[in-house]
């Protein structure tokens, strides 16, 4: 069993060190290796539509000026501010931040949560709960190390309650 699952590990590694989508990911729309591009919505799970708007990939004095409670990011790493929307198409009310999760991918295989310890400029948190049609805009704050920063960075986004990842869409921070 333990073989089984290292050589699973080990060959997801090398799909995405190669940048092509692995046989899991072929069913998703928009998978690593063709990301969504910037200020282009995509659906993501039942009830919202995503798109990425921009990224500030040297947020620490932006970080640091917004409250003097802030620590400055881990040695070797830096903040990165990436802004996006979520439009809710669903009928009812809903908060785009607890119905999704994110992350931000670096090189292959090196996974960003978001920072949501720091206080930022009009963070994704503070948003509030919309009905349909409705929508949110807002900044998420990752700690990236150095290294990955000058690579091609790319989120994910998932519904919050889809625990078989098939309402994975991979969006790219990058204007074309």
């Amino acid at each position: 069993m333990r073989r089984s699952i290292s050589l699973g590990l080990t060959t997801a590694m090398a799909f995405a060190a190669l940048g092509v989508a692995s046989p899991a990911e072929a069913h998703q729309p928009h998978p690593r290796s063709s990301p969504v591009p910037v200020m282009t919505y995509h659906k993501v799970g039942p009830d919202w539509k995503v798109r990425t708007i921009s990224i500030d990939k040297n947020a620490n004095d932006e970080v640091a000026e917004e409250n003097m409670y802030n620590e400055p990011p881990r040695s070797g790493y830096q903040y990165v501010i990436v802004r996006v929307r979520a439009k809710k198409y669903s009928s009812g009310e809903g908060d785009a931040w607890l119905d999704l999760n994110y992350n931000l991918y670096g090189k292959a295989t090196h996974r960003y949560y978001d920072s949501g310890y720091q206080v930022i400029p009009d963070s994704f948190y503070d948003e509030p709960s919309v009905d349909r049609d409705g929508y949110v805009t807002g900044n998420i704050l990752f700690e990236v190390k150095k290294d990955d920063v000058a690579q091609r960075l790319r989120m994910v986004f998932e519904d919050t309650y889809d625990f078989e990842h098939e309402t994975r869409v991979w969006f790219d921070t990058k204007p074309a």
